[in-house]
């Protein structure tokens, strides 16, 4: 089974890099970029379930309630990155927070923690 990834960023390449380090460690992977959230509602609506969704960037701080719900719905993990607010309220139960910047290790090591292993084949 292939992997599937969604990245919300409307900056190209932060999305290119995160793309490049989701690729290597999982060679089999599918990425779907979006630019935003609302992009990120009808792709999920029309191509289907990833295991993760990256929210960066403006994306990373959103509680929009259709995206909220599908999140949530569909059991789908959720990889906020640049959200270092602690005051800021997570609404989903399945969520991970990583730094910006982030380098490759720190992608890796929320990807082991989600479950996913290096490598892993489809």
């Amino acid at each position: 089974m292939t992997t599937k990834f969604l990245i919300v960023q409307g900056e190209v390449l932060i999305a290119e890099d995160l793309s490049q380090i989701l690729s290597n460690y999982v060679p089999e992977s599918k990425i779907h970029r979006v630019d935003d959230v609302t992009t990120a509602v009808d792709a999920l609506k029309t191509n289907g379930t990833p295991e993760v969704v990256f929210l960066l960037g403006n994306s990373a701080r959103t509680i929009n309630p259709a995206l909220m719900d599908l999140l949530i719905d569909r059991c789908i993990t959720a990889v906020r990155v640049g959200v270092e607010d602690l005051d800021f309220i997570e609404v989903l139960h399945d969520a991970y927070r990583v730094a910006a910047p982030f380098s490759t290790e720190d992608i890796e090591r929320v990807l082991g923690n989600i479950g996913l292993s290096p490598h892993a084949q489809a």
